[in-house]
């Protein structure tokens, strides 16, 4: 929370940048530019130089970088971020047994990772918090995500009542989760934010995706979930012709 803190203070910014760096085999459109061909930590470095004046953190996306760049690459990466007083996230969704949730975060810490997203499936949040934190790295509890795909299990299931989202919310709480993970496309109502915003704590950060190529809004967020926010910017930026000024762009956005 204190490094938090000091990235949103110096910056002046609650943005985080999403690097999903796609080569063109992996996608048709929002793909690294041509001139980088195949070199994935060439661009990644370029769009954190070119955006973390405005910005307050990055968030990798491991479906793009964990099979291609090696953890002396992403301790790299990692470290241009830090340089830059930003805080570092690996989209990961890590979920497992305590053993494999064990080597997951001895190899986030050895890529120099701040915090790793979680999915709270396996039910050992409390455990997953322990083991991350004797590791330095803060964890961030998925709770409602930003594709309309979540609902059916975790808010709209028949019968669950109080819902999932708000059960993981308070056990995420009592586990001492660094953040939660909370969208901000309209599949999350006023009442979902009302409902984890009751359930935990006051200084819980929250990680909100979907602002951008999902079309989400921050008005309502900001409103319920108070200022401990980190609004997540991705595809729109980095694929952007002037990422810097894309990135300033939604800064000022996020600041109104």
């Amino acid at each position: 929370m204190q490094r938090y803190l000091k990235a949103v203070e110096d910056k002046k910014s609650r943005l985080c940048v999403g690097l999903d760096p796609a080569l063109g085999e992996q996608r048709n459109d929002d793909v690294i530019a041509e001139r980088y061909g195949d070199d994935m930590l060439g661009y990644c470095l370029d769009i954190i130089n070119a955006t973390s004046m405005h910005a307050a953190a990055f968030k990798i996306n491991s479906q793009y970088v964990l099979f291609k760049l090696t953890v002396k690459e992403l301790f790299k990466l990692n470290n241009a971020i830090k340089d830059e007083g930003c805080l570092s996230i690996l989209d990961h969704k890590l979920g497992d047994i305590k053993e494999s949730n064990q080597s997951a975060f001895y190899w986030i810490q050895k890529a120099g990772f701040d915090a790793v997203t979680y999915s709270p499936y396996p039910g050992n949040i409390k455990e997953a918090v322990i083991e991350a934190h004797q590791k330095n790295i803060g964890l961030f509890t998925l709770v409602l995500m930003s594709n309309p795909q979540a609902r059916w299990i975790q808010k709209d299931a028949p019968g669950d009542y109080p819902p999932l989202y708000e059960r993981i919310s308070r056990e995420a709480t009592r586990a001492k989760s660094d953040g939660l993970v909370v969208g901000s496309t309209d599949n999350v109502r006023n009442l979902d934010l009302k409902r984890i915003k009751s359930s935990s704590r006051d200084d819980m950060i929250y990680l909100c995706p979907g602002l951008g190529k999902q079309k989400g809004s921050i008005d309502n967020i900001k409103k319920i979930l108070g200022d401990n926010l980190l609004v997540n910017v991705g595809r729109s930026i980095i694929y952007d012709k002037h990422p810097g000024d894309k990135a300033d762009e939604y800064k000022k956005i996020i600041q109104k």
